[in-house]
């Protein structure tokens, strides 16, 4: 018993200082980007364009670029990845074209970003040109809706493998339908889940660099769709970051760090808030 006992607060220590040093790191990184870039942030800097020859100018074609991309890539890759977990959990049978599948759909998620910027330049941007404008948003929003898909549909197929199967037969007792059971019951308990994906998707879109590099391109201008080649807050930040050799330079590069954390907070609140609104509205 005694010995239990001492097992038990090993582990209960090593799990307190795991989560201690992650929780620690988080902070530290955050606090030290904004010390740095809170003091460079301004409303000029955040309504002006921007300019190579000056030093203080702003971000606001990459902060909207950045929006762009993220709005587009979510609307592309939500209802496949959903409608894809729903295909494996709920329709698919456990045999080898499932286990293909799913193995298929581990071996992207581990695929290096780059990789995906070499294919989605090879497709979107050279390929298909005719239809995505070549180096363009919708380019770039295509390339990280297939990089993010693996990590939705397993996030999402995960969310749905934790409702319990009395939800489903009281469904089918009550006389309704497997697609009424998945709208109704379904998709409304796993809400939450699926939020959870769509957060953890917003943070791997809005902090990807590579593939955007090679697929949107480096233009600073103000975008006028999705068919215009644009920045991102991440592209810009890698611009800044391997040209700043000025003291400007670095505090323009840590003033777009700081706007960039609190972009991808403001958007994971908005993507909450609408999700309570969407309960409220099915409950």
């Amino acid at each position: 018993m005694k010995k239990r006992t001492i097992m038990d607060g090993i582990q209960y220590l090593f799990i307190f200082l795991a989560s201690a040093i992650s929780i620690i790191s988080l902070v530290v990184i955050i606090v030290f980007v904004l010390r740095k870039g809170l003091s460079h942030v301004s409303w000029d800097f955040l309504t002006n364009s921007f300019s190579p020859s000056d030093p203080n100018s702003g971000i606001l074609p990459m902060l909207v670029g950045t929006l762009y991309t993220v709005g587009v890539t979510l609307l592309i890759a939500t209802p496949i990845s959903i409608c894809s977990a729903l295909y494996l959990h709920e329709y698919a049978k456990a045999n080898k074209i499932t286990e293909v599948i799913r193995f298929a759909i581990d071996g992207l998620a581990s695929v290096p970003s780059i990789v995906y910027g070499l294919f989605g330049f090879s497709l979107f941007v050279t390929i298909l040109q005719p239809f995505t404008n070549g180096y363009s948003i919708l380019s770039g929003s295509l390339t990280l809706s297939i990089m993010i898909l693996p990590v939705l549909i397993k996030t999402i197929e995960e969310t749905l493998k934790t409702i319990p199967n009395e939800l489903r037969e009281a469904s089918y007792a009550l006389g309704a339908s497997k697609v009424q059971t998945i709208f109704k019951v379904i998709l409304p308990t796993s809400l939450n889940g699926i939020i959870s994906a769509i957060i953890l998707a917003i943070g791997r879109i809005v902090s990807e660099s590579a593939p955007l590099l090679l697929t949107a391109g480096m233009v600073y201008y103000m975008p006028e769709g999705i068919f215009s080649s644009s920045r991102t807050l991440t592209t810009h930040l890698y611009y800044l970051a391997s040209e700043g050799v000025s003291d400007e330079q670095r505090a323009q590069a840590f003033a777009t760090a700081t706007i960039l954390i609190l972009v991808i907070v403001a958007l994971n609140l908005i993507v909450k808030l609408v999700a309570r609104r969407i309960q409220k509205k099915v409950g």
